[in-house]
């Protein structure tokens, strides 16, 4: 069997070993810091995707909304004039068989004229 032989190292061998566990450690701690950035800055991409995503999905939303209420509006602007003229319609109407009765009854042009301005009052 074979004799155990011991290793003393010199002052020098001593820095120069101390000089590459130094280095070791400092390789390591950058490598270290660069997978924490990595680490950082994927989600900030996310989030930059994520913030891009929202912008984009606002913006048709916005823009279909838009379109949406702005057809609402002129459907409704149509139905007000459509109710407008026949709101109009059935006054006239009202107004042109009051005017017949009158007519129809022989009644005097001053009863007539009171008849109308009767009217007219009502659908002030």
């Amino acid at each position: 069997m074979g004799m155990k032989e011991i290793f003393i190292r010199t002052d020098e061998e001593n820095i120069q070993h101390k000089q590459l566990v130094d280095r070791n450690r400092r390789r390591r701690e950058l490598l270290k810091q660069k997978q924490q950035e990595k680490l950082v800055v994927i989600p900030q991409v996310k989030n930059k995707l994520q913030l891009f995503s929202n912008l984009v999905f606002n913006f048709f939303f916005n823009s279909l909304f838009y379109r949406i209420m702005h057809s609402y509006v002129n459907q409704i602007g149509v139905i007000c004039q459509i109710l407008f003229q026949l709101m109009i319609h059935i006054v006239l109407k009202h107004m042109f068989n009051n005017v017949q009765q009158c007519l129809i009854m022989k009644q005097d042009p001053i009863h007539m004229k009171l008849c109308l301005l009767n009217l007219i009052r009502h659908y002030q």
